[in-house]
């Protein structure tokens, strides 16, 4: 979704024609591409010049404001992020986290507010590492975040996980802390050298992330697929999941009972999960990851454990 950049290009006809060539330049430009990094160092810095521009800024956060306006947003009682120019949305978020605006600051305090108060916190998280990286000019915004995520940790999947493993985490951080497993069928990331179409067809990758809260206060994803990518699925916390198949041999509706296309998992059933799935598919994953990383501080080797108990706890 573009829209809120179109939104821009629109209206940024208002501005003075030098703050015009310097937005189109330094802003949209960049904005077109969907996979610009705006959290990169680098690109931040060049987006500074754009940050400095108190028009320019000011024109931002009244769009930004009129976007927020939109159904789409206001409704929250559903997943909206389908309907949010999510690239370009972050964008501007880092635009008003550099400059020293003070509709830009006002303009993120009361989003934070919002976001925290109506428990609709679609880029708190977000908003939370990106603030991080100015901790003396938004200290007391990340205080306030910092004290709300601590009041909610006894619901959040990924605090009741680490509990029930015993498992210690790291403080409430900008930076937050993040484990990814990745097992396959035959312990390796690839097919052996020179498999057959049959042989790929039947290496399978199953992926688990369990992370500090990201958008929505999500906090673990699940993604598997074959490596001909016949047979792929992906489930995410609070979203039902997406499981699908290339192969006439199989049929959706032979895993689980229910919707066919939209399946519900939780990962405290990651073991009874994981078993149907080699069921299904005639296999066997090896239990000792194929690849795994784990942010400083926490405990491998508890995981690893848990790993090779098929995730029973």
């Amino acid at each position: 979704m573009t829209d809120l950049l179109e939104r821009y290009v629109k209206e940024m006809e208002t501005l003075p024609v030098e703050q015009q060539k310097r937005f189109k330049k330094e802003f949209i430009n960049k904005a077109n591409n969907d996979v610009y990094g705006y959290r990169v160092p680098k690109n931040m810095a060049k987006l500074q010049v754009v940050a400095d521009d108190n028009v320019i800024v000011d024109f931002m956060v009244n769009q930004m404001k009129i976007y927020d306006r939109r159904p789409e947003i206001q409704n929250l009682d559903r997943e909206y992020t389908e309907h949010v120019d999510i690239v370009r949305y972050r964008a501007s978020f880092v635009i008003f986290a550099l400059s020293n605006n003070a509709q830009a600051l006002d303009y993120l305090t009361s989003k934070i507010d919002t976001y925290i108060t109506q428990k609709q916190p679609l880029f708190l998280y977000f908003l939370y590492d990106l603030l991080g990286d100015f901790p003396e000019k938004f200290a007391s915004i990340l205080e306030k975040i910092k004290q709300h995520y601590e009041q909610i940790i006894p619901e959040l999947a990924s605090y009741k996980w680490a509990e029930r493993l015993n498992l210690p985490l790291p403080e409430i951080s900008p930076k937050g802390w993040r484990v990814r497993i990745v097992i396959t069928t035959n312990g390796s990331l690839f097919p052996h050298f020179n498999a057959t179409e049959e042989e790929k067809s039947r290496h399978f990758i199953f992926e688990v992330n369990i992370f500090s809260p990201s958008q929505n206060n999500r906090a673990w994803d699940v993604d598997f697929h074959n490596r001909t990518h016949e047979v792929s699925g992906w489930f995410q916390e609070g979203r039902e999941g997406r499981l699908s198949s290339r192969s006439q041999a199989f049929s959706v509706e032979d895993l689980f009972s229910g919707n066919p296309d939209y399946l519900q998992m939780d990962i405290f059933k990651l073991n009874e999960f994981i078993t149907e799935v080699e069921k299904m598919w005639d296999i066997q994953f090896v239990l000792k990851p194929s690849s795994i990383s784990v942010s400083k501080g926490l405990d491998k080797k508890k995981i690893l454990q848990w790993v090779e108990n098929k995730f029973a706890f």
